[in-house]
């Protein structure tokens, strides 16, 4: 079975302020907002200094709907796990994307 390309995210953050000193809090600031699930931000900190943050993904754009979950478990289990996945959830669920037979 082919495996499938590992996901992958670029995350960039830039910091501008009056010294590297003040840039620890601006870079807690952008990790806190990114590790929300936002995928972009601008701030600014209390003492002046500015950031923004992004996260560039190869994960898929569309919203991860129970049939977009069901269909990409559907398309990396094994044969046991996705015939429980058909007793479980059905074959319309499965029928997406990824199906598998």
């Amino acid at each position: 079975m082919d495996k499938p390309p590992p996901y992958k995210a670029v995350i960039t953050i830039e910091v501008e302020g009056p010294s590297p000193d003040e840039f620890g809090q601006a870079i807690s600031n952008a990790y806190d907002t990114l590790s929300f699930g936002s995928t972009g931000a601008n701030g600014s900190t209390a003492n002046g200094t500015r950031y923004t943050c992004k996260v560039v993904t190869n994960l898929p754009s569309e919203p991860m709907t129970l049939d977009n979950l069901l269909g990409m478990l559907d398309e990396h289990c094994d044969p046991e796990q996705r015939q429980a996945l058909r007793e479980i959830y059905g074959e319309e669920h499965l029928k997406g994307k990824h199906p598998k037979n």
